[in-house]
């Protein structure tokens, strides 16, 4: 129990940061400097910064034009990742590109920003007791980070050896879907696959999503080997 009230205080401080960092960005779009700095590496630096700056541009159309939720969960999710995204996908369609081709720079963008948090989740997933906490915790912590006003989520298993839930209702692609880009989500679902496919100990298990046409988000992590449980 010790573990999983330390557990608990980590994603807590998380969501406190991811706070700070939306109230500090909030006039900008969030991490435009980086992903300006990725396309550098193939378009250069000039190129790089004239398409950074219509980037941003775009975002804080969308911003402004953006749906209000009453949870600010969802308003962190649409602010901080799926409306930059959008605003480099509309911005690298509007240069004559094929919807493949902007989908494939949209990606490399997206998950070469984000990739680093696969190495941070394996890194957690490596402290002792780790399955058992995450475990006896992701029922609740499941509607903090993705709350039910947004997600619809089928709860499947909290087990010793298995925590799998379904989603079959996502905001992001709803939204996509009324900006006239769902084509677009599989991004996101990428990201899963990436950030919780390098977790020691842990399987993660995925047959298929609503972003790529299933009829819903299975998530599954079995655990693969003995360990401490933390109890």
């Amino acid at each position: 129990m010790r573990f999983a009230r330390r557990f608990l205080l980590v994603a807590l401080a998380a969501l406190a940061i991811l706070l700070a960092v939306r109230w500090w960005s909030r006039r900008r779009m969030p991490r435009i400097g980086h992903w300006q700095k990725i396309l550098a590496q193939s378009r250069g630096e000039l190129e790089a910064a004239l398409l950074a700056a219509r980037v941003d541009a775009r975002y804080g159309k969308l911003e402004a034009e953006r749906p209000r939720f009453s949870r600010f969960v969802l308003d962190v999710h649409l602010t901080q990742l799926l409306l930059p995204t959008l605003a480099l996908y509309q911005v690298l369609r509007e240069d004559g590109g094929t919807e493949e081709e902007a989908l494939q720079e949209t990606e490399r963008v997206f998950l070469t920003d984000l990739g680093r948090t696969g190495w941070v989740i394996g890194a957690i997933a490596r402290v002792p007791g780790f399955f058992g906490a995450f475990r006896r915790t992701a029922r609740f912590l499941l509607p903090l980070a993705f709350p039910y006003e947004g997600w619809d989520t089928e709860w499947v298993e909290t087990s010793d050896g298995c925590v799998a839930y379904d989603i079959v209702a996502c905001p992001y692609l709803e939204v996509l879907k009324a900006n006239g880009a769902p084509e677009l989500t599989p991004v996101f679902c990428k990201w899963d696959d990436i950030a919780f496919g390098g977790m020691p100990g842990i399987s993660w298990e995925r047959t298929g999503t609503l972003g790529r046409g299933d009829a819903r988000c299975d998530f599954r992590w079995r655990r693969v080997q003995p360990g401490d449980d933390g109890a």
